[in-house]
């Protein structure tokens, strides 16, 4: 979450038509501190722009409405988010550690866990 919250500024100025929902819970200090960047971009971009910093039950017009899936985990077990959107048609975009390479999706490796190379 902490890397969306750092890009999603720029990603949402440029592309009028883009929408956004984040959801997950709190499990670090990088969601945390992305919840508060995220409230205040909320702000900015009113209806365009949806944060849940909490594990909640998606419906499913959530996995069907979507386009992909940014799975920025930077340790993922299993990948059960990837299984849910691949399941209905969404592309997931992550990093391939650890579970989440077994989905076919675009998985990028994963160099340095540096945030500006994450950034990048």
């Amino acid at each position: 979450m902490d890397l969306i919250a750092d890009i999603i500024l720029a990603i949402l100025s440029t592309r009028p038509l883009m929408q956004l929902i984040v959801i997950g819970p709190l499990v670090d200090l990088y969601s945390k501190l992305a919840t508060i960047k995220l409230k205040l971009i909320i702000e900015i971009y009113l209806g365009r722009m949806f944060s849940r910093p909490e594990f909640m039950i998606l419906l499913p017009y959530v996995f069907s409405g979507a386009n992909f899936a940014l799975i920025l985990s930077r340790d993922e077990l299993f990948g059960l988010v990837a299984v849910e959107f691949s399941r209905k048609g969404a592309l997931g975009i992550g990093s391939r550690i650890r579970g989440l390479r077994q989905m076919p999706s675009w998985w990028y490796i994963v160099e340095s866990d540096s945030a500006r190379y994450l950034l990048h």
